[in-house]
């Protein structure tokens, strides 16, 4: 019986621990609970380059490390991508998407947001010369800071 006693308390430790894993409420793509949510991830533009002319819709593409991007409804990561200053942002669940821009020079700025929409710090921007291709008009497809529909 005193052998019981010394591991009780050992044993008692190791299930809160496990309880308060559990409930530490963090995503499981890699995300930090907590701070900004980014878990030290990072985001790039692979393509366009910076500077380049392209036609709308433009073709994007990001090298995105540190945590797995995906629907929210699985627990991942995603893109808000801007077009200048505008309140509107297009979601996208993977690495590459596309986004409508109307001609002329535009600063294209994507967030990495987490399952909630909450945008963290981690973003990445440049300038773009969109120079037709059907180019007018909002992005395919927006979402106001209060959610919306995303690229699959």
């Amino acid at each position: 019986m005193p052998r019981a006693r010394t591991l009780l308390p050992v044993l008692l430790a190791a299930i809160g621990l496990v309880v308060a894993g559990c409930a530490s409420g963090g995503y499981s793509s890699g995300a930090a609970a907590g701070g900004d949510g980014n878990g030290g991830a990072t985001v790039a533009f692979a393509s366009p380059a910076s500077g380049a002319s392209v036609t709308s819709p433009v073709k994007l593409s990001f090298n995105v490390q540190g945590t797995k991007i995906g629907k929210p409804e699985t627990g991942d990561m995603h893109l808000h991508v801007y077009v200048d200053q505008s309140a509107d942002y297009t979601i996208i669940y993977s690495t590459s998407g596309e986004v409508k821009v109307p001609a002329g020079q535009h600063t294209l700025k994507v967030v990495l947001a987490q399952p909630n929409h909450t945008e963290t710090s981690t973003t990445a921007s440049e300038q773009v010369d969109v120079t037709g291709g059907g180019s007018t008009g909002a992005p395919a497809t927006t979402a106001s800071r209060g959610g919306g529909y995303g690229y699959p």
